[in-house]
This record gives structure tokens, C-alpha cells and sequence, in this order.
């Protein structure tokens, strides 16, 4: 009898321990799953990471390519603060990019347009992203506070949703045109 009893026994605890086997292979699958999740959800994160990092090289190689135009292009945001200044404007206007950072355009350089300034932002927010441009000549002042005579262009940068976030304003300086000789010549005709 006691032998059955710890056959009983033996029975019982190797039936308990292919339970606990169970149990723990049954946890293992769970936390495979998880850890495939997680994964994906690392990789998912690790791509938005590159494509920002991307995109912020692309953004940068951008700057870098107006600040090589002579003329001042400049960037504000809808509450007229600057978010972007070229190295053009800061050789017209006299202000260095880390000056008007943050800073009311219009305060800077009290840029007098033909129309209200309210009139103009009004007919871009009308118009939407894409063909919301608007260029006038207009006067605005240097740092020196001596006007600047120019040309002045305001085109609208929209969100993805279409509302306005941001203008872009290029201001083209008044320069001496220059003619290019031009060689006339005649061209051949040929009668055939």
C-alpha cells in the first residue's frame, strides 16, 4: 500500500509539474507575442526616427540653398513673427537672422504696401495653398532706417489640412538693368 502511494504520489507530482510545464510554455507563447509587438512597434519608431531625420536634412540642405539667393526671403508665421531669415535679407535689411528671430516683421520693417497688410493676408487665406500669391512694390525700412525701395512678393505656405500657418515673403532689390549686347545674324532660309 504504500507502494501505491507513492506511485500515487509520483503520479500526482509529475502531473503537477506537466501542468506547471503548460503553464510556463503557455507564458512563453504570451511573451513571444508580446515581444514580436514590441518589435514591430520598435521598427515602426525607428522608421518615423530616419524619415524625420531625412526630412530634417532635406529641410536644412533647403536653408542652405536660400541663403545663397541675393534677394531676402524670409518666412513668418501667421502671427507675423520670423521663422526664417536668409543671408539676402540679412545683407539688405542689416539684421543678422539670430536678431529677428521670433520677432513682428512688421515691426522690423515697417513695410508700407500698397493695401492693408490685413487686406493681403485676407485674399491669400481666400485663395488657399497654390496660387495664393501676391507681389507688389513696396517700401520698407533698413536698419539704418533709410527705405528700401523693392518688390515685394507674399506667398501663403498652408498646412496639409489647408489652413494658413505661414507666408513666405521675398523681397527682390530695385537693380540697374543691364542690356545684353545681342549679335544679330541673319539665318539662311532655305527654300526647299
Amino acid at each position: 500500500m504504500t507502494r501505491q502511494l507513492t506511485i500515487a504520489a509520483l503520479k500526482a507530482e509529475l502531473a503537477g509539474r506537466d501542468q506547471a510545464l503548460l503553464n510556463l510554455q503557455a507564458q512563453v507563447r504570451a511573451l513571444e507575442k508580446l515581444n514580436a509587438a514590441l518589435r514591430a512597434e520598435i521598427d515602426v519608431r525607428e522608421n518615423v526616427e530616419e524619415a524625420y531625420r531625412s526630412q530634417a536634412i532635406r529641410l536644412h540642405e533647403q536653408a542652405d540653398l536660400l541663403d545663397l539667393a541675393p534677394d531676402a526671403i524670409l518666412v513668418r508665421d501667421w502671427g507675423s513673427r520670423i521663422r526664417f531669415w536668409n543671408a539676402g535679407a540679412a545683407e539688405i535689411y542689416g539684421w543678422t537672422a539670430a536678431e529677428v528671430a521670433g520677432r513682428d516683421v512688421q515691426a522690423i520693417l515697417q513695410t508700407r504696401f500698397p493695401v492693408p497688410l490685413v487686406q493681403i493676408e485676407a485674399e491669400l487665406e481666400a485663395k488657399g495653398r497654390g496660387g495664393a500669391n501676391w507681389s507688389t512694390p513696396a517700401g520698407t525700412a533698413r536698419r539704418s532706417r533709410r527705405c528700401l525701395a523693392g518688390r515685394s512678393s507674399v506667398t501663403n505656405a498652408a498646412a496639409r489640412q489647408g489652413s494658413l500657418r505661414s507666408t513666405v515673403t521675398s523681397a527682390l532689390r530695385n537693380r540697374p538693368r543691364r542690356r545684353l549686347p545681342i549679335k544679330r545674324t541673319s539665318w539662311p532660309i532655305s527654300a526647299t
